[in-house]
Formats: C-alpha cells, structure tokens, sequence
C-alpha cells in the first residue's frame, strides 16, 4: 500500500499562463499614405474645377462685351420699284430714247440727236444744209465740212453713177515725197438705199479745217445726199455717238 503522505511530483509539462498574449500593434503607415494621397488628389481636382470655371467666366464676359459693342443689325425692309407708266416708258438699252428728233417733210428726213446738240438750217443756191452741233451755230459759223459735228448736204440733183464705182485705196498726189488726198471707199447699204462711204487714210493737201472726215454719199428722191462726220485719225476711226445718230435716219417719203 502506498504512502498516501508522499508529495505530488510536478508536471513536467510547461505550465500554462492565465495572462492573455500579446498582439503586435497593427501598422498604420499604409492607411497614412491613402489619406495623405487622397487629399492631394481632391485638392488637385478643386484647383482645376477653379481655374475651368475662371476661364468660361472670362470667355462669357469678352463675348458678352462683343455682342453689346457690335449689335445684331435691324433688317431693314427693302421698298419695291414703282413701274414706270406705260405711256413714258423707253426701250431699255436705247440711248437715243431721250433725244431730241428733227423732221423735214419736203426731203422725207427724220433723225434723232443729242438732247444738249443743236441745229442748224440753211439753203444755198441748189442746196440744202442741215448742221448738228454740240454749240449754237449761226450762218457765220459756217465754214468747208466737217467742222462741225455733223453735217447733211442735200443737192438738188443726184451724184452721177461713176461716184459709185470706184471702191478700195484711191492713191493721191505727190507732193515732195508725201502723199497726200488717199482715200479709201467701199460700198454700204444705208437704210435699204445703195451707197458708198469714204474716208481719207493721208492728209489733205489743201488742209481741210477740222482734220478728216468720213462722208457717206447715195441718191434719193431727186436729190444727191452727203453726210459727213469728223475721224479721230487717218485710219477711218470715229467717236461711237456718229452710228447712234446715223441707226436714228428715217426717210419717211417712198
């Protein structure tokens, strides 16, 4: 039997501790830097967000400025054209519409001229002269045509027939190695009348006052017809108001 007094041997198994163990403390230098990464970035967005809205604030006020300095024009109703009256009406295009017209009913003659031209009637022994001009003209003002601005000479009797065969450069004279009087003619149809028209291409040797001249000759009626007009040189060239004058002749006798 054994001795119930003999002392308890320890266990040689470790004893274990009442006290609670110990935690190593959670590291918050990772939260640290979320936080500290996530204030720069707000900050940064506000910064941006300010600095946008400044420049549309500025924008809208230069456009605003703009728009008050330059307004919006006011539309302003364009009024409509008051149609001339039939009776006043003239061909468009036609610029002898506004002119004066001469008529002489002995010789079958009407023609237009300029509103601010004038005329001149007078009859010589088997002639008849009719002058247009851009000045008064009176008998003393008459002087070898063309020095005036047109001139119509009526005879009473018809050019003879061989004025109306010659055609091309007619040569003139020699006269110390210049020529002078060359002319060149070529036939024309004046209002449905045959006829020749004639220019020089030289000077002429007696000195015509007023320089060359372009004449037009033909027969009608009883009468042999002369219209001549001044040339600006010796190449048959003209100012353009002498075929607006000539596109007005009518002879209104048959």
């Amino acid at each position: 039997m054994e001795n119930q007094n003999e002392p308890i041997r320890q266990s040689s198994l470790p004893q274990q501790s009442n006290t609670n163990p110990q935690i190593p403390p959670v590291r918050k230098s990772h939260s640290f830097l979320t936080n500290k990464l996530f204030l720069i970035t707000l900050v940064i967005a506000i910064l941006f967000t300010l600095m946008y809205a400044g420049i549309y604030l500025n924008l809208n006020s230069q456009l605003n400025q703009i728009t008050k300095s330059n307004p919006t024009p006011t539309s302003i109703p364009t009024p409509s054209p008051t149609p001339l009256p039939t009776k006043t009406s003239v061909k468009e295009g036609d610029p002898t519409a506004n002119w004066k017209t001469y008529k002489n009913a002995e010789f079958g003659l009407e023609v237009k001229y300029p509103i601010s031209w004038y005329i001149f009637e007078d009859t010589y022994p088997n002639t008849f002269i009719l002058l247009f001009d851009n000045k008064p003209i009176s008998r003393k003002d008459i002087s070898p045509h063309p020095w005036h601005n047109l001139w119509v000479q009526i005879n009473n009797e018809h050019h003879p027939n061989k004025v109306f065969t010659k055609t091309g450069t007619i040569k003139g004279d020699i006269i110390g190695g210049v020529e002078y009087d060359r002319l060149y003619i070529l036939t024309i149809d004046f209002k449905g009348i045959p006829a020749i028209k004639s220019y020089p291409e030289s000077e002429s040797f007696a000195g015509l006052e007023g320089g060359p001249s372009t004449g037009i000759y033909f027969n009608y009626l009883n009468y042999g017809w002369g219209i001549y007009y001044p040339n600006i040189n010796y190449k048959g060239e003209y100012d353009p108001i002498y075929d607006q004058i000539l596109s007005t002749f009518k002879f209104t006798n048959p």
